[in-house]
């Protein structure tokens, strides 16, 4: 995009940015002098499951808006939260041409308390002229951000069951009832990019290319156990079948059953 014009489209939101419509439809002033503004976005146009990212969308619409509200209102401290895939070196660019001092990292949930793998990244930005006038040396401050971060990683000490609700849980049952009538029709989903991130990762570990758990077919076809929920293992797309079968084979490559329970 030509910076002629892009420079308009920032100078436009600046404009619009004094009220917005909030999640009701009705138009609020956006309130200013926040010291820490903590922002993240839809993460579809950055995401590796996107095949075909858009030039625009919801995620860089969202981050040209945070961007016109530092440039505005000017908070010390900026946190932004996103996909470990977004372009977060532009990203930190684009702050440190608008004067702050920024820096990133990509962090895994797992490492940090929860039973979850999620890889993020978090970008940490500093108003230089606050810095400044406070006598601290940049370099150090974004430092200690990432020595904080390292700090505090810590891995999940508590099994993932102990976050779930009991079976006979009335709120189960009807998550349950949600997530089966939430896929009715199962529409075709191109996972080329997965597919190539899985085969070289069977070929890394020598897992193998078989499908022993689901049996799934490249026709669309599924065939689980018994003892699974079947109607929403059917509903789910080919590269949710591939890492079901991918943990059966880690799982027996290391000379466990995770089928077998004593």
């Amino acid at each position: 995009m030509p910076q002629r014009e892009y420079s308009f489209i920032i100078e436009s939101l600046l404009r619009l940015i004094i009220a917005s419509t909030t999640a009701y439809g009705s138009i609020k002033e956006v309130p200013g002098g926040a010291d820490i503004l903590i922002a993240g976005s839809s993460c579809v146009d950055f995401s590796n499951l996107n095949n075909k990212p858009p030039k625009t969308g919801e995620s860089i619409v969202t981050f040209d808006a945070i961007r016109a509200y530092n440039r505005k209102f000017r908070p010390a401290i900026v946190v932004l939260e996103n996909v470990k895939t977004a372009p977060w070196q532009k990203m930190q660019a684009v702050f440190e041409a608008d004067g702050y001092f920024a820096t990133f990292i990509h962090v895994d949930t797992k490492d940090y308390y929860l039973p979850q793998t999620r890889n993020r990244g978090y970008l940490v930005a500093f108003d230089d002229v606050r810095v400044m006038r406070a006598g601290i040396d940049p370099i150090t401050l974004l430092a200690e951000f990432k020595s904080r971060m390292e700090y505090f990683r810590r891995p999940a000490s508590s099994h993932a069951l102990e976050f779930l609700l009991p079976q006979d849980d009335p709120r189960f049952q009807q998550a349950r009832r949600d997530l089966e009538s939430s896929r009715q029709d199962r529409k075709d989903v191109d996972w080329a990019k997965c597919k190539t991130r899985h085969s070289e990762y069977r070929d890394s570990t020598e897992l193998g290319v078989q499908r022993p758990l689901t049996l799934w077919q490249n026709g669309g076809t599924c065939t689980p156990p018994d003892h699974f929920w079947i109607k929403w293992t059917k509903n789910q797309v080919e590269r949710i079948w591939d890492v079901m079968d991918m943990n059966q084979l880690r799982s027996v490559h290391v000379g466990r059953d995770p089928q077998h329970v004593a």
